[in-house]
């Protein structure tokens, strides 16, 4: 069998009379080529517009009737598309006046006796040759437009040249500066949040795009926002907001719209907010920097850089937050050795220290349950203790032993009401938020129990480690109630 590649190019039958289409399909098939029979002149053309037929063979008698659009067509003309003329015994082209004027498009004319395949084959071989040559010089026609299209964007380009590079210049020199800022700021040994504070705006201050800055905070109450006093050039005082509700997770959404009108009109339009995140959910200070308008214009289309900048500064800060946590002033936070120390030491009661357990032991166990759940241990503890110190008197002091144990040391003459406080810091905090799923549900029986207990070292660890303790000393635990009576 001789066999033409289905892929070289592809072939079509045009005929009215199913006879012929029948004959021309037998035919092609010994050469290994399927062709698709078409019984409509619309539908040839279609296909011919499309570039789905490069050859089609045709009876002389449809030829007849449609050899006047066959022969205007342009992709015919061109030879884009072959058209070959099938006669059977006995007809001829040449005694039809019309038709005899149709050689301009006609690419061969083959007759269907005994040399027709022969004859087929030819043509299929021919018409393989030239439909190569034909996609060639399409192919460089594409490859021609396709270098003129790509030299007229490299026009474009080059022509723009001078305003992307003035641009890029500028995206590099800003995140130059943004890069200095940081890196000079983890150079510093900054150990609380003011000293952070002053870090920062000496390096804003110092920045020449820099026209002024300023800072809001919570108050120690954190029912207002306030700007922070400094002594630099550049700084801008602004004007105290007084929030409505006491914001206990930072500054909100909606106190961030208050302060950012405020700052807007007081500092101008060419300023942006930098929100630097510490531990609460919300931001905890937001500083707002006045740039030169260039600057300001080049910082607005490279917002990812700024967003990069209050990520960056925001790590630093809650490294700050962390770190004064840990080196709180010795008067407020001891080890747990001093603390056994002072419980066998002190003598007197009135002048003494009485002694606050938090007892998280229970709380501990319910998190190890829930081995289902993440739990955020590190900012849970700094807040736990943050709170516990800020709201507690400043002669308190206070220390922990492991995961499960926070011991308080309170003046004998204020027990009553540091009592009351520390139940009521250990109420208020909100556990939920630092599970991985914050709709996880805490009974109360779990939570942390604010506890007194006897001036006793032994005591105390024998209690903590063993769970061991006389019934008397056990009965002077308080739970729920206190009274300095029963002291």
């Amino acid at each position: 069998m001789n066999t033409i590649n289905r892929k070289d190019y592809e072939i079509a039958i045009f005929s009215k009379d199913l006879g012929f289409c029948s004959t021309m399909s037998k035919e092609l098939r010994d050469f290994n080529v399927i062709a698709p029979t078409i019984t409509k002149l619309p539908k040839i053309i279609e296909s011919i517009n499309d570039r789905k037929v490069d050859l089609v063979f045709i009876d002389l008698n449809t030829l007849k009737e449609c050899y006047l659009i066959l022969g205007g067509h342009p992709k015919i003309l061109s030879r884009s598309t072959l058209i070959v003329i099938c006669t059977k015994p006995g007809e001829n082209i040449s005694n039809s006046h019309e038709l005899s004027t149709a050689g301009s498009f006609i690419y061969q004319i083959v007759r269907m006796d005994d040399d027709f395949t022969l004859s087929l084959q030819s043509i299929l071989n021919w018409t393989k040759h030239n439909v190569r040559s034909l996609n060639l010089d399409r192919s460089r026609v594409r490859e021609l437009n396709l270098i003129k299209e790509r030299f007229e964007n490299t026009f474009n380009i080059l022509q723009k040249n001078e305003k992307v590079i003035t641009k890029v210049n500028q995206k590099i020199s800003q995140f130059e500066n943004i890069s200095d800022i940081v890196l000079d700021l983890k150079k510093k040994n900054i150990y609380d949040k003011d000293n952070f504070i002053i870090e920062l705006s000496k390096v804003l201050n110092s920045w020449s795009d820099v026209v002024s800055f300023s800072y809001y905070a919570l108050s120690p109450s954190k029912t207002s926002l306030t700007t922070i006093e400094l002594d630099a050039l550049k700084y801008k005082e602004l004007p105290m907001v007084e929030l409505g509700d006491e914001a206990s997770n930072g500054i909100g959404p909606i106190a961030q719209e208050q302060i950012y009108q405020v700052a807007f009109n007081e500092m101008g339009l060419t300023t942006l907010a930098l929100r630097i995140e510490g531990v609460s959910t919300h931001p905890e200070l937001i500083c707002f920097v006045c740039f030169k308008e260039s600057k300001f214009d080049s910082l607005v289309e490279s917002k990812k850089n700024w967003d990069l900048f209050e990520d960056l500064l925001s790590a630093i800060y809650r490294g700050v937050l962390i770190q004064d946590i840990e080196h709180v002033d010795s008067s407020e936070f001891i080890t747990i050795w001093d603390a056994l120390n002072i419980m066998d030491e002190t003598d007197s009661d009135e002048f003494g220290y009485k002694f606050f357990n938090i007892d998280l032991l229970a709380f501990n166990r319910f998190v190890s349950k829930n081995r289902h759940l993440k739990f955020n241990w590190r900012g849970f503890f700094s807040d736990f203790l943050i709170m516990i110190s800020q709201e507690v008197g400043v002669q308190c002091k206070i220390t922990t032993f492991g995961s499960a144990q926070i011991l308080v040391l309170v003046p004998a003459q204020k027990i009553e009401s540091e009592f009351s406080t520390l139940k009521k810091v250990v109420e208020s905090v909100e556990y939920w938020k630092y599970f991985s799923d914050t709709s996880v549900v805490i009974p109360r029986y779990v939570y942390p129990k604010v506890n007194l207990v006897p001036r006793s070292s032994s005591f105390y660890l024998s209690r903590t480690l063993f769970g061991e303790g006389s019934r008397s000393e056990v009965a002077r635990i308080h739970e729920n109630t206190f009274s300095s009576k029963d002291i």
